[in-house]
């Protein structure tokens, strides 16, 4: 329970590190838009100020640029530019004060206050216009509505009031403001008027058409509704925001996809990957097939998903809310195939080299790396599409790094444990290892755990720090030699010279046993060769065991004692209890040829007769 508890108080701490910085990540996507209005508000500060010819194309082609800029940032900006609302308050204020200074008579006052309130109507559409633009993009609007609403924004400002300049303005507090003022109108009116130009010199790139637009599907959805019988329809359906024409433009779509579309693709790609497995290798083929088939039908299936949708919200404000999730499916998919393509690639690897002798946990590693370096960067890619930068939230977790390392205190553990494991090869997959009480063979090294499989078929998940912490006992690691141990007891009737043979005979029989180690052969260890710098034992180092003993041992309670003592040449236990089992045969066949019999606990009575008085 500890251990839950930490892991989820890790992930809990893990995401608030993560997920609460994201709104001023957000913001960045603002800012864009903001810095590079600030960037051609200063050029137009400075070209109205310049008075040399030479560096004005200079500033001009960097303000276009920045326009270029700015509509890239656009197309990524969240839906409040500018808090229209603190602007609306700011001109109530500034009309409230010009019907004061107009009763005091203050003219120049008034005349600031009328200049900062057309600065202020400037910046509310502005924003307006930038929204419809943002708005425009993202629904593929009519580029002809577009050219319209130019239009009226620069009707707009050509309806403004003219700004005077008259040099003879009179020196003070009020006359310098009135100035700023006045300079600032014309540097917002002139960017305003850049925007609204480029807008226009640049309708076709800014504004992509949708492959919707082509096909008339405007036009064919309004031929449906037109119809007498969908009438009487749409006008119960309408209050819902729905209307028939959509709807069975998404039905005929949707139709043709899943009856024609997508069993052709699937039938075609099932003859292609027929027709590679005949010019290479069919098993490899048929693996990379299996793995690729179901994210491919998965994207295939999703595609026409995303065309009924887009089909449904063609040029209505809904289209807005559904593309950030269909971007997220998108990237899903993307990660599935490329889980799926790792696996094809390591199996059929795998298939390859299995003749070598690979380490089952270093490869798994690998491709568990490899698929979370694949998930890092798709996570980036969507990141930085919604704008979020992986750089900020690297470096709020450089801020919240004490409170990360705390959390991470426990998974930390256990990721340089699992690399103890490897480092100092503790043990591998399929290895019978026993830690504590838990004794079973290991299906998986992983990063954070180990999974060990008890005899008792239970599956085990230990971590790697507690592993790291304990000793650990490896009864696979042993080339040659399964130790058998026993005390064979025959009856003290038996004659001495009988046991003799038999002890003779027993060791006789285990220097010919083919599955018996015999301590006069040199073998060398190959299953787990290691080559170490130390001075260590190769013996030891290598689990090589092979000494045979046969004596006459002891007089016990009941018996005279053999003592046996050997190791197999095998470590599988089914096959050394097999070998075990066939010394058992023998050694009894022994016994028996020498005239001995096993002996067993026997107790002896002593009755003694009382003595009769007079004898």
């Amino acid at each position: 329970m500890a251990f839950i508890s930490n892991k989820i108080t890790f992930i809990v701490i893990f995401f608030l590190i993560l997920i609460l910085p994201l709104k001023s990540f957000a913001e960045t996507k603002s800012q864009c838009i903001t810095t590079n209005l600030k960037k051609i508000k200063n050029l137009n500060t400075t070209i109205l100020k310049v008075s040399d010819e030479e560096p004005l194309d200079k500033i001009i082609d960097e303000k276009n640029t920045l326009l270029t800029d700015l509509f890239i940032c656009i197309e990524e900006n969240p839906d409040e530019i500018i808090n229209t609302p603190e602007l609306s308050s700011r001109i109530r204020f500034l009309k409230t004060r010009i019907s004061t200074n107009r009763s005091l008579n203050n003219i120049m006052a008034v005349q600031r206050d009328q200049m900062e309130i057309n600065t202020v109507k400037i910046k509310q559409h502005l924003a307006g216009f930038l929204l419809f633009i943002m708005r425009s993009i993202e629904t593929h609007a009519d580029q002809d509505m577009i050219i319209t609403r130019a239009e009226i924004e620069w009707s707009f400002l050509e309806q403004l009031p003219p700004v005077e300049t008259r040099k003879e303005v009179e020196s003070g507090k009020i006359a310098n403001e009135l100035k700023g003022k006045i300079f600032e109108l014309r540097v917002l009116s002139a960017t305003y008027s850049d925007i609204i130009f480029f807008t226009m010199e640049n309708i076709t790139t800014i504004f992509t058409k949708s492959w919707l637009y082509y096909i008339h599907m405007e036009t064919s959805i309004d031929t449906i509704n037109k119809l007498k019988s969908m009438r009487n329809i749409n006008r119960v359906i309408s209050p819902f925001g729905l209307n028939m024409g959509r709807l069975v433009a998404v039905s005929v779509i949707l139709l043709v996809l899943l009856l024609f579309i997508y069993p052709l693709f699937f039938k075609c790609s099932d003859l292609a990957a027929a027709a590679i497995a005949k010019r290479q290798d069919s098993s490899n083929s048929k693996i990379f097939h299996t793995q690729i088939r179901r994210p491919f039908r998965m994207v295939i299936l999703f595609i026409g998903i995303d065309i009924a949708l887009q089909t449904f919200f063609y040029q209505t404000g809904g289209r807005i809310y559904i593309l950030p999730l269909i971007y997220c499916v998108y990237s899903l998919l993307c990660l599935y195939f490329f889980f799926n393509l790792i696996d094809a690639i390591a199996i059929i690897q795998l298939k390859k080299h299995e003749s070598r002798n690979l380490r089952d946990e270093i490869i798994n590693i690998l491709i568990k790396l490899t698929k979370f370096v694949v998930f890092i960067i798709i996570l980036s890619i969507v990141l930085n599409h919604f704008g979020i930068k992986m750089t900020a939230i690297l470096s709020t977790l450089g801020i919240g790094g004490l409170a990360f390392a705390l959390a991470a205190k426990d998974s930390l553990s256990n990721l340089f444990g699992g690399i103890t494991i490897l480092l100092d090869d503790l043990f591998r997959q399929g290895e019978w290892i026993k830690i504590q009480d838990i004794e079973g063979t290991v299906v998986e090294v992983g990063v954070r755990s180990t999974t060990v499989r008890t005899f008792a078929n239970a599956l085990v998940t230990v971590p790697n720090a507690t592993i790291a912490n304990f000793h650990v006992v490896n009864w696979s690691r042993r080339d040659i030699g399964r130790r058998i141990k026993m005390h064979i007891g025959v009856t003290y009737e038996s004659a001495i010279q009988d046991v003799k043979n038999a002890v003779k005979d027993i060791r006789h029989m285990l220097e010919q046993h083919p599955d018996i180690e015999n301590p006069g052969y040199n073998r060398k260890s190959s299953s787990h060769r290691r080559y170490s710098a130390k001075r260590v034992s190769e013996n030891d180092l290598e689990g090589i065991k092979n000494a045979q003993m046969v004596y006459f041992d002891r007089y016990s309670d009941f018996s005279m004692d053999i003592f046996i003592y050997c190791f197999s040449t095998i470590t599988n236990w089914q096959k050394w209890l097999e070998v075990k089992e066939d010394i058992l045969y023998k050694i009894h066949e022994i016994l028996k040829d020498n005239n001995l019999e096993f002996a067993y606990p026997t107790e002896v009575h002593i009755n003694k007769r009382p003595e009769k008085k007079g004898e």
